[in-house]
């Protein structure tokens, strides 16, 4: 009896071993119809030296992408099955050969993961411990809609109550319920170039987004573990001590876009030039260039990093804080650090004074190289005038003696949305509005006490019409202005339709042009030098600034140029009509 029930054991034993058998082959044989699970193997470049990780992905049917995470290169190849139930995919290489083969091979075990390896290579070696299964990046580190979205309703409403009653005035709003405005965008066309700006944010605004955006990077998955820090782009990178660099990366126009725009990113080594006429040397997507007019080089870019003021002489204007980098320690800490003194502070306090000097990156070097998990994704992110998130991740991985190139992508789409959000909030589209309809609203109520007061109301609303148009104005429309305007210390400015045509050399500039509480402000390019230029209609009086009154006559439009609030308060600042 007993014999009986032992073979009874070993029986059922052997069913259950068969179906879990059954149940792994079916699963392995089944893991590639979805596109959810990423199959990933890092490699060793035997040229560079340099780590590099392929991911295969099914997009549909029998076809696979293969991506090449260092360069973002990728591919799409049909898979070549193995009696073993394995797959492969060619890499293509130079000349109709091969770098390798993927090989991708189910495991024994029910249940467990597949092997993921390079064979039959000339170029790359095997990482031990280098195959990984994972969640696809679009679905394990980007956010939902709706994460993003409160998340950053979170960051609105924590930065609104912290701000309190002396949040700027300058600034939209801070509530966080506020109706979204639309992202106002402007696109300036010069011959052939097209360049595209956010318009209408001030520098309290840019700064509150570039902050808003950190703190919900922060409590992403993307700084999971990890140390955030907000930065001037590429900040490591150092050259021509003493000579002003301009730092420039390209990118796609859009996301899956062969087609490519430059972004102007930094401006570094120009501490004490106050007035740019040109910049020796440059970085333009990882390539040191050298012979270019910096002011000639500015005007043939696609966007700029967020803060980036084109219309400025001063170089702090090119320096924005508006990127972030992001990398993962080996000894895991998640923190965040506002700049890089900062995360110095935190991090080099034992490094010695070797490491922190120049020829080691001031203490990057030993930072990358030894602290840095390099298993792990090291990130660049820049916020863009252009409204779109780009990044790099490969950023500084692999290569410590010399910046390697790199190669910019249009960010996931949780980073993007998370800066439209951000962008959406702190539009002024709908403080200008608001204000455009009050005035509305006052010039009703100030028409409907008599006929007489109507019909004086509608002369006067035809003057205005005939008079000052700020809204043409912003528009490159100066029609309005045509003629000469002097001021009380006898200058003069002359206006045709299309702008300025005296003083000499004197461009009306509107690409970061502001319109609020009814007044213009646009930029002056006075030759190598520059200024505000205010344009105010009459009924508008400029607010109180610094003390510093409106001493201007308000019942008369006005133009006001100025580098600093108090010329306002003087009366012979200002120009008026003259014919």
């Amino acid at each position: 009896m007993k014999q009986f029930k032992h073979k009874k054991f070993i029986g059922l034993a052997l069913i259950v071993f068969l179906v879990f058998m059954v149940l792994g082959k079916y699963t392995q044989s089944t893991a590639f119809t979805s596109s959810s699970r990423v199959y990933a193997t890092t490699v060793v470049d035997k040229n560079t030296g340099n780590k590099v990780r392929f991911e295969v992905r099914k997009i549909k049917g029998d076809k696979y992408e293969v991506k090449n995470t260092e360069t973002g290169d990728t591919y799409q190849a049909n898979a070549q099955s193995g009696e073993d139930r394995s797959l492969s995919f060619k890499l293509p290489g130079t000349n109709g050969s091969s770098d390798g083969t993927i090989r991708i091979t189910p495991s024994m075990v029910p249940g467990g993961d597949a092997k993921v390896e390079m064979t039959e290579s000339d170029t790359y070696t095997q990482v031990e411990g280098g195959s990984e299964v994972v969640e696809s990046s679009e679905a394990s580190s980007s956010s939902s809609s709706s994460q993003v979205k409160s998340i950053i309703k979170d960051i609105l409403e924590s930065s609104s109550s912290s701000s309190g009653s002396d949040a700027s005035s300058e600034s939209s709003s801070n509530d966080p319920n506020k109706p979204n405005a639309d992202i106002k965008t402007k696109t300036d066309v010069n011959g052939d170039k097209e360049t595209t700006y956010i318009a209408d944010y001030s520098t309290e605004d840019i700064k509150s987004i570039t902050e808003a955006f950190g703190k919900w990077l922060y409590q992403s998955d993307y700084a999971k573990d990890a140390v955030l820090v907000q930065s001037s782009f590429d900040s490591i990178t150092k050259v021509n001590d003493g000579s002003p660099t301009f730092l420039s990366f390209k990118a796609p126009k859009e996301k899956g876009s062969s087609q490519t725009i430059t972004i102007l990113a930094n401006l570094i080594n120009a501490d004490g030039y106050e007035h740019i006429t040109g910049v020796p040397s440059g970085i333009i997507n990882g390539k040191e260039v050298s012979n270019y007019d910096f002011k000639d080089y500015k005007n043939t870019v696609d966007s700029f990093a967020l803060g980036i003021n084109d219309n400025s002489g001063k170089t702090a204007d090119y320096s924005p804080t508006s990127s972030f980098r992001l990398y993962t320690l080996k000894d895991k800490k998640h923190a965040m650090y506002e700049d890089d003194a900062a995360e110095q502070k935190a991090l080099f306090k034992d490094f010695s004074a070797d490491d922190k000097t120049g020829g080691n990156y001031n203490g990057y070097n030993k930072l990358y190289k030894d602290l840095v998990d390099q298993d792990k994704d090291s990130y660049q992110i820049v916020l863009g005038s252009n409204g779109t998130v780009y990044y790099v991740t490969n950023y500084w991985k692999g290569n410590y003696d010399k910046k390697a190139v790199q190669t910019y992508k249009v960010a996931p789409d949780d980073m993007q949305e998370a800066y439209q959000e951000l962008l959406k909030h702190y539009s002024s589209a709908s403080t200008s509005e608001s204000s455009e309809s009050s005035s509305s609203s006052q010039s009703s109520e100030s028409t409907s006490s008599s006929s007489e007061a109507k019909t004086e109301s509608k002369t006067e609303t035809k003057t205005e019409q005939t008079g000052m148009d700020v809204n043409a104005i912003k528009d490159n429309n100066f029609q309005s202005l045509e003629g000469t305007w002097k001021n009380g210390n006898g200058l003069s400015l002359n206006f045709s339709k299309d702008n300025l045509t005296a003083p000499e050399n004197y461009v009306v500039e509107n690409t970061n042009g502001k319109l609020e509480n009814g007044y213009l402000t646009s930029s002056l390019r006075m030759g190598i030098s520059g200024a505000a230029i205010v344009f105010i209609p009459k009924g508008v009086t400029l607010p109180t600034v610094q003390g510093f009154v409106d001493g201007s006559d308000n019942t008369k439009d006005r133009i006001l140029i100025t580098q600093s609030a108090s010329p306002q308060s003087d009366a012979k600042q200002f120009y008026y009509k003259a014919d």
